[in-house]
């Protein structure tokens, strides 16, 4: 039996490997495809979230998706959104949006300003998937605002924008809305990616992205630091024509949430970090071990670890 598939790591925990008696007979990561010029080059933005994700209630390992909405479909929001694409878009985009609201509502923002925008999603107001996809294929549209429906599954080789408007769950979901673009085309040099940053922890997820694409570890916050300090001195290695890079902005919020945080502090962060990479709770083994680095830590520090 020959196993074959784009995604590995699944959404559900599930181990495919073990399908085939952990026999992995061949890989290729992002780097190895462009390399290879089986998928394209891309520029990517990661650009400064005007939202305060501070304020949004933060439930079962996501966002409260009305508070969310709520935040993110304004006006400020959107004018952001519509000048980031300007400077960084090129011409066909597909926006990823946090809900049918949020879609409906930029599609009015965008259109009103001059701007060819529909919203497609699972409710009575999309428009219809099948003609926007050609629509935009065909140049009718500039941009589809989406909610999840396309992060997989859409060929159209000439989308050479992807625009983030929503935080991410996971790097899976972040590298299907990535890849969405990464299809080879004539007369498309590249694919623009331009990604909001915000004050989260859950925005880690971003970087660990980043680090996925550039096949590189991110399993500790150290490792972050380090693919970080990489980016900004412009050392990271990537294929020949790509590029990642992060407003000063963008820099200063990923800093912070990378600042090595009281023992206490950092256990709770643990604990609730591998809550939201893995959809379960750590185990008493790899919570002690923590406890113990971190009590070493706190030791060093002359301060008191606590735990309930």
């Amino acid at each position: 039996m020959l196993g074959l598939t784009a995604t590995p790591e699944r959404m559900d925990g599930g181990d495919l490997l073990s399908l085939c008696q952990e026999n992995l007979v061949f890989e290729a990561s992002v780097p190895d495809g462009i390399s290879a010029g089986l998928i394209c080059a891309f520029q990517y933005f990661g650009v400064p979230n005007v939202v305060d994700y501070a304020n949004i209630p933060w439930r079962n390992a996501r966002f409260d998706p009305t508070e969310l909405t709520s935040a993110v479909a304004t006006e400020a929001r959107a004018q952001n959104a519509l000048e980031q694409f300007r400077k960084h878009g090129a011409q066909r985009c597909i926006a990823f949006c946090c809900s049918q609201r949020h879609a409906n509502f930029m599609t009015e923002f965008f259109d009103a300003r001059g701007l060819r925008a529909v919203a497609v999603h699972a409710g009575n107001e999309s428009s219809p998937r099948t003609t926007s996809l050609q629509q935009l294929e065909s140049g009718e549209l500039d941009v589809i605002f989406s909610v999840d429906i396309f992060n997989e599954g859409v060929d159209v080789p000439n989308i050479d924008t992807v625009l983030m408007l929503r935080p991410t769950e996971s790097t899976v979901i972040w590298m299907q809305q990535f890849g969405r673009g990464l299809r080879r085309a004539p007369n498309k040099p590249c694919l623009k990616v331009i990604d909001y940053i915000g004050n989260h922890r859950s925005f880690l997820m971003k970087l660990r992205s980043i680090a996925a694409i550039a096949d590189r570890n991110a399993n500790s916050i150290g490792a972050l630091r380090k693919l970080l300090d990489e980016v900004i001195k412009e050392k990271l290695d990537l294929p020949e024509g790509c590029s990642v890079t992060y407003e000063l902005e963008s820099v200063e919020i990923l800093e912070n949430l990378l600042r090595p945080a009281r023992p206490e502090a950092a256990l709770e962060a643990f604990y609730e970090d591998f809550l939201e990479r893995h959809g379960v709770r750590p185990t008493a083994s790899k919570l002690s071990t923590k406890v113990s680095i971190l009590a070493g830590t706190a030791n060093a520090l002359g301060s008191d670890l606590y735990l309930a």
